[in-house]
C-alpha cells in the first residue's frame, strides 16, 4: 500500500526547518547575484533535459519557495503556489514586485483547486515535503489541460533499509516523506498521468536525485 500522507506534526516540523535552512542558506549571499545565478541554473535546467516551453504556455510552479523557475517565464502566464511564500517575503528572501508576470499563493499544494488551465506544472525538490502526495498528484491532474506536462524531481533512497530507518526516525528533517525506489513512479501513475521520462540526475551515497516527466493524455 502506498502510504501517501506523514502525520501532521511531521510536516509542521519540516516547514519549520525549511523556512530555517532559507534563511541560514541566503544569509551570507547577495541576493541579486543569487538571483541571477539562479536563473541561469533553471535555463540549464531546461536545456539539460530537453524542455521546451511555448510562450503561449500557462504555468504552475508547485512548492516555488523564494527562487522557483517562476523566474525565467517573464513572457508566460506565471502562477506559484508555496505555503511559505509569506514568510520568505517576511524575511525578504523575496521580493514579489520584482516578478510582476507571476501571480503568487501562499497556500499548500494540497489547498490547489481549480479546472483543467495549466500546460505545465513544474514540482521541483518539492513532492516529498508536501504533507499528502496522492492528494497533490490529484490536484495536479485536474487542473493540467489534457497533453499537458507535469515535471517532477524527487530524492528516492537506494536502500530499503535505510529508507525504512528515516520514515521512522527523521534524519532528514526537511523531508517528511522518504520515497524508495519505485514509489513515485507509483504515485505519479496511480494519479492517471502518463510517464514519459524517468532518469537519474545525480547520485549520492543515500539518494538518487530522481527525474520525472509525466504527461496527462488527451481525452477521448
Amino acid at each position: 500500500m502506498l502510504q501517501a500522507k506523514v502525520p501532521s506534526w511531521r510536516w509542521n516540523v519540516a516547514q519549520w526547518a525549511e523556512q530555517l535552512w532559507w534563511r541560514r542558506y541566503l544569509s551570507s549571499k547577495n541576493l541579486e547575484e543569487y538571483h541571477v545565478w539562479k536563473q541561469n541554473y533553471w535555463r540549464k535546467f531546461l536545456l539539460e533535459n530537453d524542455l521546451e516551453v511555448s510562450k503561449e504556455s500557462i504555468i504552475l510552479d508547485a512548492g516555488s519557495g523564494p527562487a522557483g523557475i517562476f523566474m525565467i517565464f517573464d513572457q508566460n502566464k506565471v502562477k506559484a503556489y508555496d505555503p511559505l511564500l509569506g514568510e520568505y517575503q517576511d524575511k525578504e528572501l523575496i521580493n514579489y514586485k520584482k516578478f510582476p508576470w507571476v501571480e503568487f499563493h501562499e497556500k499548500s499544494l494540497e489547498q490547489i483547486e481549480g479546472i483543467a488551465v495549466y500546460d505545465c506544472i513544474f514540482c521541483i525538490n518539492v513532492i516529498n515535503h508536501v504533507n499528502d502526495i496522492v492528494q497533490v498528484l490529484e490536484n495536479f491532474f485536474k487542473i493540467l489541460k489534457p497533453g499537458g506536462k507535469l515535471v517532477i524531481t524527487s530524492d528516492v533512497h537506494h536502500a530499503k533499509w535505510l529508507q525504512s530507518i528515516f520514515a521512522i526516525v527523521p534524519g532528514d528533517i526537511l523531508h517528511p516523506h522518504q520515497l524508495e525506489q519505485g514509489k513515485m513512479e507509483q504515485f505519479i501513475q496511480a494519479s492517471g498521468f502518463c510517464i514519459i521520462e524517468n532518469k537519474v540526475l545525480k547520485k549520492g551515497r543515500i539518494f538518487e536525485y530522481q527525474y520525472f516527466l509525466a504527461e496527462k493524455k488527451n481525452e477521448l
